[in-house]
């Protein structure tokens, strides 16, 4: 979404509270959720109840101090702020930036691996057959990295993504109906963390929370429409989550989308949702990709040489492909980037804007409890990542 600011001249935004509070969850509910089975398998039922509260109570207290160094009279993105208050140069407005890009990259990353484990498994696994997926691929994002509007996509994007929860409710509901089968999973310590970064990329919101901000019709209201915004989602990754992981296999870390349980298997009701969670997910999966790439596309385009945009376009999409094709590790690389950019841009940057105030010594303890439990998530999950 580009960045803007609003002015006098411009006309003000007409976003009701329920509108606002739509496009938080909207813009909250990505590929994240299908990695949500997975954590919870890493981390067993009851811990991943607790951590997933943790999450969403720490993520919320950090969105609202973000808010409040905002100001209710300043409409400004979190990049505008940064640079006006800190400085093109501040470690915090840098930090931000790059965490912002990572992100972007990360999350159309995880399309594209979804791409790769999901409609991949249709053709052939030879060489040949990859690369020309590959050489497709590559050239629809990279061609639509020129488009300045994609919104063209909204109402089909729109649609699919209610097939989609709808399928993952019905699946849901398979897996409550048929308790006698679940197979309780142990909490497996070691890899609780490696839940904390999925969960911590499911949640978050940092490139858009500023953005729906200003579009508010009573900004005084943000944080009680982005309370009662993670409040239901955290119902829905508590539903989907807890029911998915009991009905699906544990022991990949791929999407619920390739894999359920061999007694499952054979289960017409279950494979006929799995094809219509698959068909109405392929339709989303590539405009998904392109549109949580634009940022970065829209940041490359500021360039006025073309023969320099034209190479930063084709090194990001190939490096994007390459890691994809050559690391399709789906629930891993969201933990990773969860553990690195969202706990950097969820906890770090908002604990950093604070240094401009003086705060109680009260709430001064609070954000430093908040940002150590960011950062010791973010640690311990990049090293259970890779051990």
């Amino acid at each position: 979404m580009k960045p803007f600011l609003i002015t006098d001249e411009q006309p003000l935004p007409r976003s009701t509270n329920f509108q606002t509070t739509t496009k938080l969850i909207k813009v909250t509910l990505g590929s994240g959720i299908f990695a949500i089975p997975f954590a919870y398998s890493q981390a067993g039922l009851l811990w991943g109840v607790v951590l997933q509260l943790l999450i969403c109570a720490t993520q919320y207290k950090s969105w609202c101090t973000m808010v409040n160094c905002l100001g209710e009279d300043k409409r400004q993105t979190l990049i505008e702020y940064l640079s006006s208050v800190y400085g093109d140069r501040s470690w915090i407005y840098i930090l931000a930036k790059v965490m912002s890009i990572l992100l972007n990259f990360g999350c159309g990353l995880s399309y594209i691996i979804l791409f790769q484990t999901t409609i991949g498994e249709y053709f052939d696994n030879t060489l040949w057959c990859k690369l020309v997926m590959f050489f497709l691929l590559f050239m629809i994002i990279f061609g639509f990295s020129f488009g300045k509007d994609l919104q063209m996509f909204t109402p089909i994007l729109k649609y699919a993504l209610v097939l989609v929860y709808i399928s993952f409710a019905y699946l849901s509901i398979l897996a409550v109906v048929q308790y006698q089968k679940w197979g309780l999973v142990e909490p497996d310590a070691k890899k609780v963390m490696m839940a904390f970064g999925i969960m911590i990329f499911a949640y978050d919101i940092n490139g858009v929370l500023t953005e729906i901000r200003v579009e508010m019709e009573d900004t005084l209201s943000f944080k009680k429409c982005l309370f009662m915004a993670m409040f239901l989602e955290t119902i829905l990754y508590l539903f989907f989550g807890i029911t998915s992981s009991l009905l699906f296999k544990s022991d990949t870390d791929q999407s619920i989308i390739t894999n359920f349980q061999e007694e499952f298997k054979g289960n017409y009701p279950i494979e006929i949702t799995l094809s219509i969670l698959m068909i109405s997910y392929v339709s989303i999966l590539i405009i998904n990709t392109l549109m949580v790439n634009m940022p970065v596309y829209l940041l490359v385009n500021l360039s006025p040489d073309q023969i320099k945009k034209f190479t930063l376009k084709i090194i990001y999409v190939l490096c994007q492909m390459l890691t994809a094709f050559l690391y399709p590790n789906f629930a891993i690389v969201l933990s990773i980037v969860g553990c690195v950019c969202c706990v950097s841009l969820g906890y770090i940057i908002p604990y950093g804007m604070t240094f401009h105030y003086a705060l109680k010594p009260i709430y001064q303890t609070i954000n430093t409890i908040v940002v150590l439990f960011g950062i010791a998530g973010g640690v311990f999950g990049i090293i259970t990542c890779f051990y």
